[in-house]
């Protein structure tokens, strides 16, 4: 949001979860499928992928 509450524009940040492609997303097929998030008190993400028994740590990384 801008200093006027306005909300900005949506910019994905984090995506490829819904594999093997984009017209098939059934989750027998998908070898990632997020199941639980999590912010940690640095502001990290942490995404939890059951299937595959992944954490992810997604973090900012400035520009």
């Amino acid at each position: 949001m801008n200093a006027k509450g306005t909300p900005g524009k949506v910019i994905p940040f984090a995506t490829g979860f819904a594999r093997p492609s984009t017209d098939d997303r059934t989750f027998a097929k998908s070898p990632a499928r997020p199941n639980g998030l999590a912010l940690a008190p640095d502001g990290a993400l942490f995404v939890v992928v059951f299937k595959n028994g992944k954490l992810w740590r997604i973090a900012y990384g400035g520009r």
